[in-house]
């Protein structure tokens, strides 16, 4: 078992190495054993098979991997499912095209898994939405007393001009009650098609 639970819950693997032949499959059993006095909430661990790279007999290079699965418990007692929005934003202020990457930053105060998921709103400048995006549909975990930043990528093939509003709107926790959300502006100016028309009003008032 890996830290942050190493020194709280010991493993017990029988077989600590295996043989396998091509196209073969073998069950590994293994036992954990959790203390009397182990804090409640989730603790998280992994179990890993290496093969380590042959050594070459004369020239040339060895090859090796490790493969593993992660292992997610959690101790009865009291759990608090408990996160917090340390910051949302679009990577730049001003765009010459609708191609936005958002950031959402959420740090998990609690002792169990968080997964947030939610929408994300676009909306010009008239109040109406251009847009609703999926945040997190693949369910990705923020672990307790980490943070974890979230991507979101807004992409248009429309002509649009203005400035515009994100609203994040995110739900956790087992029953989803939790909430979180945010927003931030951001201006597309689209200047590729602004300038030459400028250009063009420029030389007709000229000429």
């Amino acid at each position: 078992i890996i830290p942050p639970i190493a020194n709280e819950i010991t493993d017990k693997i029988t077989d600590k190495s295996i043989n396998l032949g091509a196209g073969q499959t073998k069950e590994i059993p293994f036992a954990i054993v959790i203390p009397q006095n182990a804090p409640p909430g989730g603790h998280f661990g992994g179990i890993f098979v290496t093969l380590a790279p042959k050594r070459p007999e004369t020239t040339g290079i060895g090859i090796g991997y490790q493969v593993g699965t992660i292992i997610n418990l959690r101790v009865s007692g009291e759990i608090i499912e408990e996160a917090q929005l340390r910051g949302f934003f679009a990577d730049k202020l001003i765009y010459i095209r609708p191609k936005v990457d958002f950031s959402a930053k959420i740090e998990n105060l609690g002792n169990v898994l968080v997964r947030p998921h939610g929408i994300l709103e676009i909306i010009d400048s008239f109040g109406r939405q251009e847009a609703v995006l999926n945040v997190n549909e693949d369910g990705a975990a923020v672990f307790p007393k980490n943070a974890r930043e979230f991507k979101t990528l807004w992409e248009s093939d429309k002509l649009l001009f203005g400035n515009y509003k994100a609203i994040l709107s995110l739900t956790y926790g087992e029953e989803g009650k939790q909430s979180l959300s945010g927003d931030t502006a951001f201006w597309i100016i689209p200047l590729n098609v602004i300038l030459p028309i400028l250009g063009a009003l420029l030389a007709m008032l000229i000429g």
